[in-house]
């Protein structure tokens, strides 16, 4: 993908070693040319990681590796799996307990998630069309809609994604990690055809206010855009970043 300048799509089911990684004289099994060949990868050409079934060991290192992650809701991801942790003596579990995608989802470490591999591979296809460039059809949307969307009573909350749709193009957006972070929506859409990235605050959470897990998911987001060119639209309402002791802790 590097040679070429393609995007690199990494279907993780399994756990364990490779055929060729692991036919060497090597202990952590970290040293080894799927890892180095990877991590080349990051920030050259866009990455995907799709986990659907079980997805441990040097798998799921791989797909952390991903500038996108999408997984099934049935999926598990785990650094190691039920023989590795029953291994370390951590105990029995059975794979279904080890991170299971839509705790991940939460904890932001799953992009996307969806409902089976079918629906895995269709979000990954919108997403790479992101990265080929601009349209030239397009579908502008009603500019009428936005008359509405910003209440004229300051102090009444309301969907901010509502005013990013009502500048996109017809069905080109598509929001990342929605799971965590909700104080940010960030995510890829069209302008006249043209991709970018954008972002946008939650009133309905916090006022707006940035906090730790929003200011996290902000910050990755506003890496992926520009390790791969793409500019960024950012719809701001906010009274600024969340105070106090509790917030500090985190």
């Amino acid at each position: 993908p590097l040679r070429h300048r393609c995007p690199a799509v990494l279907f993780a089911k399994g756990a364990g070693g490779r055929p060729g990684d692991v036919d060497m004289p090597i202990v952590a099994g970290l040293h080894v040319p799927t890892f180095a060949s990877f991590a080349r990868l990051n920030g050259q050409v866009p990455t995907v990681g799709i986990a659907a079934g079980r997805c441990f060991a040097g798998n799921a290192a791989l797909l952390g590796c991903c500038d996108l992650v999408v997984a099934t809701r049935g999926a598990n991801i785990g650094m190691g799996g039920p023989a590795m942790v029953e291994g370390g003596g951590l105990g029995r579990f059975a794979p279904e307990d080890i991170g299971p995608a839509p705790e991940l989802h939460r904890n932001g470490v799953v992009d996307l998630l969806v409902a089976d591999e079918a629906e895995a591979v269709a979000r990954t296809r919108q997403y790479l069309a992101f990265f080929q460039g601009a349209l030239s059809a397009w579908d502008a949307p009603d500019a009428n809609a936005l008359r509405s969307v910003v209440p004229e009573n300051r102090l009444r909350a309301y969907d901010t994604r509502a005013a990013l749709h009502g500048l996109a193009d017809v069905g080109s957006v598509l929001e990342l990690r929605t799971g965590f972070g909700i104080g940010i929506h960030p995510g890829l859409a069209r302008i006249e055809g043209r991709a970018f990235g954008w972002m946008a605050n939650n009133p309905s959470h916090l006022g707006g206010a940035i906090d730790a897990d929003a200011a996290d998911k902000a910050a990755r987001f506003m890496q992926l855009c520009n390790a791969h060119g793409l500019p960024m639209l950012s719809l701001v309402d906010t009274p600024g970043f969340m105070v106090g002791p509790e917030i500090e802790r985190q």
